[in-house]
């Protein structure tokens, strides 16, 4: 039997090799010529499909993440000549190092599932990369889009592992190709007006302000008044932790010395920590190591006067921020992590637990749990000064959806490539079903464009005029109130915000997928009650076709009413005094300084 042609990672013109196997669905180009294609049956189940596994994965990524943590602490601190405790260490690497852990178990655990399942048979894996290919992550910021969505980077990793488990099966044929097509990200390098003003009084507040706030969503009017209140620069510092005053080298001599030290860690079995270890110290960010000291001294002049550091979004990604946070907490200043979206809570979260041991206070929108260090203010969202849903002609039954990553970035509670394909394909099988007065009427919203092209596949099956784009003219808020009835399918900030404007809204998604807590679970069940919930759009569309003709008599019924103030009461209550509230608890923080 000839050999077959194992395809790692998305390969242009792969489609075309005979015998060909794929190692996964992140191999496809997604079109809408293929999307039903019998080829994809050709390709290996994917390992998390299973969520007990999935579950007990997490658990143990969970204890290897802490002792990774103490390891690597010990030996940075060796190598910059530092004493720092391990709070310190794990405000600056555990979001990466969780991150990094999950994503190398995730493409190790995928290469063994495949060699049990063909442990028999003889493949050709498809080397597409250069000989001389070397990717250095530069930092965390860096690195997400890497890992999530480049090809080359992860059909390294991939070659990594099949190279390290050496099994006698599988042989590397080489196959040059012009171009590697990465899906691309766009990120806009140009700062407007607004930020470049934010920027220059961010360089002010970052030396005077006993208080300052890191990318912080609130009304500006708001934002404005609380820091006139509170004698505060107002900068928000949307850009200025974006500095970067890094090397783009790499020491080998720190490299090999971190390698060396690693060793003495793990022994000579072929086990998964044996192969983390050895990779840790090829892909650890230049900001741990090559560049630390630099912005370490860099920072250290913002840290000498204590703060009161309110951190909405960079605390989870962005090294130069988390270095300066760092600094500042061990030389006193105080750290308040703020929730930046508010809904259902997910079962499996990393970041939970981590806030919980760095932060001095977390601000939570959510009132279903209890913690120490929680702090229930209002939700800060802009969305909260907009005026409510008003009962008038309205036409359009919205889709509200999205994509994960193409690869899998960390282990958690949320739909991975293989169900957002599962979705999508009920999606479109649920518009073909619907009657034509509304199939006419629907408008298909894609929140981000990362891996299935659902948005244009969408477009050539039904019409480019059923897309309504998401961008700067087309802002979720035009949407959804143009909307006669929105479809969420995903249970996170956005349904929040529909059912805080009172617009009719129908969340559809798989709890088995999703695997929120158990605290979420119960509004959930009233939620299904009241037809407000369903797992399937197949289950949905019957309430859809009775409600269609005036979905507003159903939705403004006392039971459903309640049933949507039970959610924002618990999720994203706005308290009539929640101005007050936050400047209250300003004062208190800064006064314990």
């Amino acid at each position: 039997m000839p050999y077959k042609h194992l395809i790692p990672v998305y390969t242009k013109n792969s489609e075309s090799l005979k015998n060909r196997f794929f190692l996964g669905s992140w191999c496809y180009l997604y079109e809408r010529k293929n999307i039903f294609d019998k080829y994809y049956k050709n390709t290996l189940d994917y390992h998390w499909n299973d969520k007990k596994k999935l579950k007990r994965d997490f658990k143990y990524l969970n204890i290897l993440n802490e002792r990774l943590l103490k390891i690597l602490s010990n030996e940075l601190n060796k190598i910059h000549k530092t004493k720092k405790g391990l709070k310190y260490w794990r405000i600056i690497l555990y979001p990466w190092l969780s991150e990094y852990s999950s994503i190398i178990f995730d493409r190790w655990e995928t290469c063994n599932y495949f060699q049990k399942k063909h442990k028999n048979k003889q493949f050709y894996f498809l080397d597409i990369s250069p000989d001389n290919y070397h990717y250095y992550i530069l930092d965390h910021d860096n690195f997400a889009p890497i890992s999530s969505d480049n090809h080359y980077w992860n059909h390294l990793i991939f070659k990594r592992v099949f190279k390290y488990l050496n099994n006698k099966n599988i042989f590397f044929k080489k196959k040059n190709i012009n171009k590697f097509q990465v899906v691309p990200k766009k990120i806009s390098k140009s700062l407007n007006f607004l930020k470049f003003v934010d920027y220059c009084l961010s360089h002010i507040a970052i030396r005077f302000n006993k208080v300052i706030f890191e990318t912080f969503y609130f009304p500006t009017q708001d934002f404005l008044k609380l820091c006139l209140k509170n004698f505060l620069v107002p900068a928000r510092f949307s850009t200025f932790f974006n500095f970067k005053p890094y090397k783009k080298c790499i020491d080998k001599k720190k490299r090999l010395l971190l390698k060396n030290s690693l060793k003495k860690v793990f022994n000579d079995k072929k086990t998964f920590e044996s192969f983390l270890f050895l990779n840790l110290s090829e892909d650890l960010p230049t900001t741990y190591l090559e560049n630390f000291l630099a912005i370490k001294k860099h920072v250290k002049k913002f840290a000498k006067t204590k703060k009161i550091i309110f951190s909405m979004h960079h605390i989870d990604d962005n090294d130069y921020f988390k270095i300066f946070v760092a600094e500042a907490c061990d030389l006193g200043s105080k750290l308040v992590i703020s929730d930046h979206g508010g809904g259902f809570k997910y079962d499996l979260n990393m970041f939970d637990d981590h806030h919980h041991k760095i932060a001095d206070k977390k601000i939570t929108w959510d009132k279903t749990t209890k913690n120490k260090i929680y702090l229930n203010l209002s939700p800060t969202l802009p969305i909260i000064k907009e005026q409510k849903y008003e009962k008038s002609y309205k036409k359009f039954l919205t889709i509200m959806s999205w994509e994960s990553s193409r690869y899998q970035r960390r282990i958690q509670s949320a739909p991975h490539l293989n169900d957002d394909l599962n979705d999508f394909l009920e999606i479109i099988n649920f518009v073909k079903s619907l009657k034509k007065n509304i199939k006419q009427n629907i408008k298909f919203r894609l929140k981000y464009n990362q891996s299935i092209n659902s948005d244009q596949i969408f477009a050539d099956l039904f019409g480019e005029n059923l897309i309504d784009k998401s961008d700067s003219k087309n802002i979720f808020l035009k949407t959804v109130k143009s909307s006669k009835l929105v479809l969420m399918t995903y249970p996170s900030t956005s349904l929040s915000e529909v059912l805080y404007l009172n617009v009719p809204t129908i969340l559809i998604c798989k709890r088995k997928i999703w695997m929120l807590k158990k605290s979420s679970e119960k509004i959930i069940n009233i939620l299904k009650k009241n037809k407000m919930f369903f797992e399937t759009f197949e289950e949905a569309k019957k309430h859809i076709e009775k409600i269609w003709d005036n979905p507003d008599l159903w939705w403004s019924s006392k039971k459903v009413q309640a049933a949507r103030k039970i959610y924002l009461n618990n999720f994203f209550k706005i308290e009539e005094n929640w101005f007050q509230n936050w400047n209250n608890q300003i004062f208190n923080l800064k006064s314990d300084l």
